[in-house]
């Protein structure tokens, strides 16, 4: 069976809740031994450098950090490395008592597709088009994929959801690249939820923090082999 290797493959960590996005800069990381000194020149000399009580946004040379007063958002930048796992596990262990409601593991794939053919089946395959083409209204028009979104709840699809407390969510988007000629773009989010997180021994950030460290690489791993699995059945 072939392996489908990923021409860019990223990951995000994204984190809703309350912040004060003032308190993220270059000079508080390095302050707390999170990033070095040349990753802060680095993130200062950054055009896209700026720190306001609304927003707070810099990039070194492997992550990008943005900040908005309800939403943390962490993205690799490059190859992707455990350390951007570390960085937001170490962050939000120094701020166990932000109020947080909802945590996201994100990894995203474009992969090229080697010909026309094996492109147009991918998403022929994902969403048959004879219910669409059979529409009066598309007659001689075409119709293709342009976003599949398949959600993958925590329980089986005859059992009723209010029965379970765990509202934890994956969510699997196939869409064509907008940045891979011939592309598939992927997205697969691991998605947790804080707000109804009942244990007292943590606060509600530590358990981000726990959740990312223990979560994060089998998130990755599964991910890649959704994304390839996901190939391999549309073009066998």
């Amino acid at each position: 069976m072939k392996n489908f290797i990923p021409e860019i493959f990223e990951s995000s960590i994204i984190v809703v809740g309350k912040f004060n996005p003032a308190i993220f800069s270059p000079d508080w990381l390095t302050g707390n031994n999170l990033i070095g000194s040349e990753d802060a020149k680095s993130a200062l000399q950054n055009p896209s450098f700026m720190i306001t009580t609304q927003m707070s946004r810099f990039e070194t040379e492997w992550f990008v950090l943005q900040v908005l007063n309800q939403q943390f958002s962490l993205s690799s930048k490059g190859p992707i490395s455990p350390a951007i796992k570390d960085l937001a596990v170490h962050i939000f262990s120094l701020l166990p008592h932000t109020p947080v409601t909802a945590l996201g593991l994100n990894f995203m794939a474009h992969y090229k597709i080697q010909t026309v053919k094996d492109y147009y089946k991918i998403g022929d395959v994902l969403a048959p088009k004879t219910i669409w083409d059979g529409i009066n209204f598309f007659n001689e028009q075409s119709t293709g994929l342009e976003s599949l979104t398949i959600r993958v709840d925590p329980f089986k699809r005859k059992e009723n959801s209010l029965d379970h407390q765990n509202k934890d969510v994956k969510r699997v988007i196939v869409q064509p690249s907008g940045r891979v000629p011939q592309g598939v773009f992927f997205t697969f989010n691991d998605h947790h939820d804080i707000e109804h997180f009942g244990d007292l021994s943590f606060t509600k950030a530590e358990h981000v923090s726990n959740i990312i460290n223990k979560k994060w690489d089998d998130t990755w791993v599964e991910a890649k082999g959704v994304f390839g699995k996901v190939l391999q059945n549309a073009l066998k």
